[in-house]
């Protein structure tokens, strides 16, 4: 194709037309499209946000209610009137919220140990000291699972910990911090009912621990173990400075945690206060033993946070657990093996929810994906004053919603639309194209033609060519400079075999501008003048003297031309050129013994006569350049370097190359001929003999 386009104008010009006539629709297209795309954006975004913002308030309504079963409900409820939007919640982390479940996993999906304890119903202890609980389904669970004998799997493992429980400190305040946690969760939940039984069922079950009481900022129990009390100078050094600490009370080692009041507490307790009381844990220390009094306080803790039916609360108490840094597995998995939640698993939500969670901001966009296109709107949900009762005030945002639109259908309006703004386009290209290409053809193309087969003739050499102009146009004056320019060709060729080759080089370099004056230059001379050419001039006619001469000059042009030299001028029956550049003094040599040996062959072929030429060569400095007037000129050599070459050729005789001494100095040894010392010669010009040598050929023998 890009050969085509490179060989034939038409194709360019159909080239041109079609991408202009194409770039014109194709920005009409854009535009248009573009502007189509930005109004359903639009579109897509303000109804997003106007959804976004009536689903904001009716999850906010509910979660105020602390109801999350509720929440769970409505989301399922508003998915199910919205078919061509895809709804979703995500807490501040970025783990999605309220969805629904995900499929049963297969057996072999399911984690080892997992399927082990759903299938024995009993702790388990895996070789790598994971410790798997199963939480039964009590009759106090049905409300939420109604049937089986499992409700969830607790996997703990508490080996490579910051924080090791081997230490009795250490287990000790990671049993009151347990304690702490389930009471908070399941006060959130404000089911304040179970927090008696919670106490209870967690001391009978958790060896060492030996009491729980929350006390009020008066010292008095308010829940748990009733007969313990905390002397008022105890209380007052937990909650004045608010820390923890703990001391001896008989047998009992008692813990001492102060209850800040959180914004979620304020419900109850005035917010004036900055205190809420003080959590009281009782230990025997010596009767603590590690793993098996972490494990059942755990898993005692974990049920009743379950009972209060809120998967958040769940999650937050398993999330708090895993920040003390006394386990380093937690998980929690449902009666199915599903993964419920893993508070050391990273969350990986899309992008653009992440994107809306750090920035704390709306965030909206298109989205190509393989099943089509969509708009994604994401908003932020802020932690407001009245949602800290259930999120605590820990996270500037409570999660965020986010909204994807299913956009096929308007996609595939718009590029139905754009398909047919292209056929029209298209058709329209190629009228306009096939109209073009015929009326360019015959008023460019066609004369463009002729014009360059001319200028082929040209380039061939074939100089007896014209192009047949027919109009007064660009093309008709371009095809009259075409014949004016093989005029001027002509002139030149027929010109230039009247100057030497050196002439035209320097007349082309110098773009026509010579003028008078002249170089210096070191270069070799050759003179040769043909023997015998006055007596066959006297015995033949002028026809047959300038035929004869012709022929013998073309026999000598040849051998000059073969080794490099350029004809300077002809006068008469003698011939000067030049040689230069590398090399030139052998070349010049070899020429002058091949030109004799040459110019006797022809003679040989003449009956009638004899002619032998004699050869004069030498080298030197000379000045080379134009040499006349500015109405005449000749450009050649002059200098005693060209003047002694010429007397040499005058000295020889027939058949004879005579060279001076700086050639035979520069000459390199040969296998064609040799150098023979003459005696020096006398000649014009000179005051003292010349030092010369003869070259001649070696024959075959020798």
């Amino acid at each position: 194709m890009l050969a085509l386009i490179r060989r034939h104008l038409i194709a360019k010009i159909a080239l041109i037309v079609m991408s202009a006539v194409a770039l014109g629709f194709g920005i009409s297209i854009f535009l248009s499209t573009r502007t189509q795309i930005e109004t359903l954006e639009k579109f897509h975004r303000i109804s997003a946000a106007a959804l976004s913002h009536s689903i904001g308030a009716s999850v906010k309504h509910s979660m105020l209610a602390g109801n999350g079963v509720k929440v769970r409900q409505l989301i399922r409820k508003i998915k199910s009137k919205t078919e061509h939007a895809a709804i979703r919640i995500y807490a501040p982390n970025g783990e999605e919220v309220f969805a629904e479940k995900g499929p049963i996993p297969s057996a072999t999906d399911i984690e080892t140990h997992v399927k082990n304890a759903l299938a024995k119903h009993e702790t388990l202890r895996a070789q790598d000291g994971l410790h798997v609980v199963p939480i039964p389904n009590q009759a106090r669970c049905r409300s939420c699972h109604e049937t089986g004998k499992i409700r969830g799997i607790l996997s703990i493992s508490t080996q490579n910990t910051a924080m090791p429980i081997s230490d009795p400190q250490v287990l000790e305040q990671s049993l009151a911090h347990i304690a702490r946690e389930g009471f908070e969760q399941i006060m959130s939940s404000d089911n304040v009912s179970e927090l008696d039984d919670y106490f209870e069922e967690m001391v009978k079950n958790t060896p060492g621990l030996t009491s729980i009481t929350v006390l009020n900022m008066e010292g008095e129990p308010v829940f748990g173990d009733d007969t313990i009390k905390t002397p008022t100078v105890h209380l007052t050094r937990a909650l004045k400075p608010g820390k923890a600490f703990h001391y001896l009370q008989g047998a009992q080692k008692l813990h001492l945690t102060p209850l800040p009041n959180e914004a979620r507490c304020q419900g109850c307790h005035e917010p004036e206060e900055s205190m809420r009381g003080a959590l009281l844990v009782g230990f025997q220390s010596p009767m603590l033993k590690g793993e098996n009094s972490l494990l059942p306080a755990l898993k005692s803790s974990l049920e009743h946070v379950m009972l209060t039916g809120l998967g958040r609360l769940i999650k937050r108490f398993l999330d708090q657990i895993a920040a003390t840094g006394t386990v380093s597995t937690l998980t929690l998995h449902d009666e199915q093996g599903r993964l419920y939640h893993d508070p050391f698993m990273k969350q990986h939500p899309p992008a653009i929810v992440q994107h809306a969670l750090s920035r704390k901001e709306v965030v909206s966009d298109n989205v190509v994906t393989g099943a089509g296109s969509e708009f994604v709107y994401v908003e932020p949900m802020h932690n407001e004053k009245q949602c800290r009762t259930c999120h605590g005030t820990d996270q500037p945002l409570r999660g965020a919603i986010e909204i994807r639109l299913d956009t096929n259908s308007a996609t595939q309006a718009r590029a139905a639309l754009i398909n047919t703004n292209v056929m029209l386009g298209v058709v329209t290209v190629v009228f306009v194209v096939l109209f073009l290409y015929q009326w360019m053809r015959i008023s460019v193309v066609w004369p463009m033609q002729r014009i360059a087969n001319a200028t082929d003739h040209v380039g061939n050499g074939n100089l007896d060519i014209s192009v047949d102009v027919q109009s007064t146009d660009e093309i008709g004056r371009l095809g009259a400079s075409v014949n004016s320019m093989i005029g001027g060709l002509r002139q030149k060729l027929a010109l230039s075999k009247f100057v030497s080759r050196e002439t035209m080089r320097t007349v082309d370099a110098s773009d026509g501008a010579i003028h008078l004056g002249g170089t210096r230059r070191t270069i070799t001379v050759l003179f040769s003048d043909i023997r015998g050419f006055t007596a066959f001039s006297d015995q033949h006619n002028p026809e047959e003297v300038v035929s004869m001469l012709n022929r013998y000059l073309q026999a000598q042009a040849n051998i000059v031309i073969q080794y490099g030299g350029d004809i300077d001028k002809y006068v008469g029956d003698e011939l000067m050129a030049r040689f230069d550049g590398p090399g030139m003094e052998d070349r010049a040599l070899q020429c002058g013994v091949e030109l004799v040996a040459a110019v006797n062959a022809l003679s040989n072929t003449d009956a009638d006569h004899t002619i032998h030429v004699g050869v004069g060569i030498n080298v030197g400095e000379v000045v080379l350049g134009a040499m006349g007037s500015d109405e005449r000129m000749d450009y050649t050599a002059i200098g005693d370097t060209v003047n002694l070459a010429a007397r040499l050729c005058s000295a020889a005789k027939g058949g004879e190359v005579l060279v001076t001494q700086s050639m035979a100095d520069a000459a390199k040894p040969n296998q064609e001929f040799t150098l023979e010392r003459l005696e020096p010669i006398l000649v014009k010009g000179k005051p003292d003999p010349v030092a010369i040598h003869s070259a001649v050929a070696r024959t075959k023998s020798s």
